[in-house]
């Protein structure tokens, strides 16, 4: 019997992974949805990224950094180009960039082939952790073959260097309506000239519209409305504290 792989999109779905599903399994552990993303170099793009997650959420630097996700990531280059490799990830901004880093990657390591895209069910697009595991072997079973791997390549390249027409052009090319909805999704939290972006001027808006200033009001609010975007509390609180240095 071949041997299957799984790459899932944290540890909160590895927890949950259900027994019954064979194979090896790999956990994505970054938020490239957030911070610095536009460095070449890889030993620079890594780099830059330590010192953001350092600086905005206490991330403990290169070595917790190389522990928790680099370690995890090498363990790509390991998956023979026959296996079948799937791919557990969600319909959000935050999931579906790290979706397109991760297809990049593969890309990159000859890893073109028996790829698979699993999806939460309709009923909860933006989280596996509301399905059970019978649920969860219905995702398995109802997983994508995805092709054209070299065209996901370039999804992620245009959203690094911030390419929001190409972005657009490549989404439509792939003709998946939930990629689709994650660049609209990025393009309108870009800010413009009078704008925030639709992050801040939704928290903005909430603020104004509970008349509350406390967090976790707010909070709830925005992921009843943003889910989306996938973002967790941290970001969420990140995005707050910057709204409230605006002014």
């Amino acid at each position: 019997m071949e041997q299957l792989y799984h790459l899932l999109n944290g540890d909160a779905l590895k927890e949950q992974f259900p027994a019954k599903i064979t194979g090896k399994t790999i956990v994505f552990r970054e938020c490239l949805v957030d911070g610095p993303v536009e460095a070449k170099v890889e030993s620079t793009f890594f780099e830059k990224r330590i010192l953001f997650l350092s600086q905005h959420y206490g991330a403990k630097g290169r070595e917790e950094y190389h522990e928790v996700f680099l370690t995890e990531l090498e363990k790509l280059k390991a998956i023979p180009n026959a296996s079948p490799l799937f791919l557990w990830f969600e319909d959000d901004l935050f999931c579906q960039v790290n979706l397109w880093y991760s297809l990049h990657r593969l890309c990159e390591i000859g890893k073109t082939t028996s790829i698979f895209l699993v999806r939460p069910l309709a009923f909860s697009p933006y989280s596996f952790g509301r399905l059970n595991s019978k649920e969860l072997k219905q995702c398995f079973k109802e997983a994508i073959p995805l092709t054209n791997i070299k065209l996901w390549k370039t999804l992620w390249e245009a959203y690094q260097n911030n390419e929001v027409t190409q972005l657009a052009r490549i989404a439509e090319e792939l003709a998946y309506p939930f990629v689709q909805n994650a660049v609209q999704a990025h393009s309108e939290r870009l800010p413009t000239k009078g704008h925030l972006g639709r992050p801040l001027e939704r928290l903005k808006a909430i603020q104004h519209e509970l008349n509350t200033s406390h967090f976790g009001t707010i909070y709830q609010e925005f992921q009843r409305t943003e889910a989306h975007y996938g973002y967790g509390d941290l970001t969420v609180k990140r995005l707050w504290e910057e709204l409230q240095e605006k002014g």
